[in-house]
């Protein structure tokens, strides 16, 4: 999205696009398909307008299809966020909501540094880089503070990402499918923007599958099963895609199970289980195995003498290089790109080569501060919050791997926004059973509070009976 598509980097080839951007471009069967899709969801959401959270989460790991343009897929993310916050009150707890302030404050100013320094080098990239950033936060915010929805939103996103995984595995199997894939280079990112980012969705998924498992071990119910069916077809499109960063993620999930899961290897009763998690990836292999599915992100590993993982340590060099060469001003990113085809893949250095010593330090903070919240664990023991804090330390391990880690866009950004609220033990209790209370809107809500009398005279005059 912000540089040249390059096979050894990124997991997918330029979609095959008209050369002139034109109203008719727009006007495809593709488009028109994916518009009715989202107006039976709207009519579906007329009984209980939750479900609009549904809609929309689904569309979040869906970047490209075959027919449709970005922007179209765009401008429904970016509109359908402002619905949402007009539809619903933010009702998030004050105290809960400390964790996002500070989180959107640092987010924000780091977007304020990189746009200044952008606008300062005349760099069309690093603009794009501000102010998606903005957005993405400021929208990733906006649906984080209206609880009541994260059920629906979750949901939402977890079919759209199944979605995208039968895609990519059908583009692994070299099946007709909804996107294109970089076959040449054996990149399977589904209906993502490359693979960079598809393993990181992937790994999410796993996890928050995991959680569901175990933690449903006894009852065994319907979501047990939903979960049991679609783990090995999630673990498939980890192998298949050709991207092996969500590895490191899960492997850190699987560290923070292992010290807050529910399961412990040193009691007999759970031993069983770790022998069904053990039939799980057998499932798993054999099925690759049977369908003879490409698996570059096992077989490429090292490809080329550890070519791709060399690219990304020099990468980090030269972008620190850049900034002892640039302390106060950075550099331009566009022209950071030109020169060494790839931008850093750790935020710190792209923000000192890009915007200076400001870049750097707020990064840094960034960082430490999500370290933090990793190092306290999750608030309680229950399997919604630690679904939460085992996403939240997948997406910290993405800031090593990734300059645009969980923040650069809203794809990117939601779920680390959705796991801190969740992590910090304030996930809504109700169901997905239809609203029983009255709908309060956000103008409701604004109304309320404009109303509430503030001084001791007016609450007097407003209650003159106490």
């Amino acid at each position: 999205m912000f540089g040249k598509v390059w096979p050894f980097h990124n997991g997918r080839m330029p979609d095959p696009q008209p050369p002139k951007v034109g109203v008719s471009s727009y006007l495809t069967w593709q488009s028109g398909l994916t518009v009715a899709v989202v107006l039976a969801g709207v009519a579906a959401a007329i009984s209980d307008r939750r479900r609009l959270a549904f809609v929309w989460a689904a569309l979040l790991p869906v970047d490209y299809l075959i027919g449709v343009r970005v922007t179209m897929l765009d401008a429904l993310r970016y509109s359908g966020a402002i619905v949402l916050a007009l539809l619903f009150a933010p009702t998030l707890a004050t105290h809960v909501r400390t964790r996002l302030h500070q989180l959107g404050a640092v987010l924000m100013a780091l977007a304020a540094v990189r746009g200044v320094a952008a606008l300062a080098h005349g760099d069309p990239n690093g603009r794009r880089f501000a102010i998606v950033l903005a957005l993405a936060t400021a929208v990733a915010y906006m649906v984080a503070i209206r609880p009541r929805l994260h059920l629906h939103l979750v949901l939402g996103y977890m079919s759209g990402l199944t979605l995208s995984v039968v895609v990519s595995i059908m583009q692994a199997l070299h099946l007709p499918t909804l996107a294109v894939a970089n076959y040449e280079g054996q990149r399977y990112p589904g209906l993502s923007t490359y693979t960079m980012l598809f393993t990181w969705q992937v790994a999410i998924g796993l996890v928050v599958l995991g959680v569901i498992i175990t933690s449903r071990l006894n009852q065994r119910d319907a979501w047990f099963w939903v979960a049991v069916a679609l783990f090995p077809l999630f673990g498939l499109a980890m192998m298949a895609n050709g991207a092996q960063g969500g590895l490191l993620g899960l492997f850190t999930a699987f560290l923070g199970f292992l010290r807050f899961g529910p399961i412990k290897l040193t009691r007999p009763s759970d031993r069983r289980w770790m022998v069904a998690a053990m039939v799980l990836v057998m499932v798993t292999v054999s099925a690759a195995f049977l369908t003879q599915i490409e698996l570059p992100t096992i077989t490429d590993w090292g490809d080329g003498n550890y070519h791709n993982e060399r690219a990304r340590f020099d990468i980090i060099f030269d972008g620190w290089h850049e900034f002892t060469n640039h302390p106060l001003t950075g550099v331009s990113r566009t022209e950071f790109i030109n020169q060494y085809n790839i931008a850093p893949h750790f935020l710190p250095v792209d923000s000192a080569a890009m915007a200076g010593v400001a870049g750097l330090a707020l990064s840094v903070g960034l960082l430490a501060m999500l370290g933090w919240w990793c190092w306290k664990g999750p608030a309680n023991r229950e399997p919604a919050t630690l679904a939460g804090f085992l996403v939240l330390l997948t997406l910290t391990t993405n800031t090593l791997t990734d300059s645009y880690g969980p923040f650069v866009g809203v794809s990117r950004a939601f779920p680390l926004w959705i796991a801190l609220v969740a992590a910090a033990g304030h996930w809504p209790s109700s169901t997905l059973e239809p609203e029983s209370e009255p709908h309060t809107t956000a103008l409701d809500w604004w109304q309320s509070r404009s109303s509430t009398p503030t001084s001791p005279d007016d609450r007097a005059a407003a209650h003159p009976h106490r």
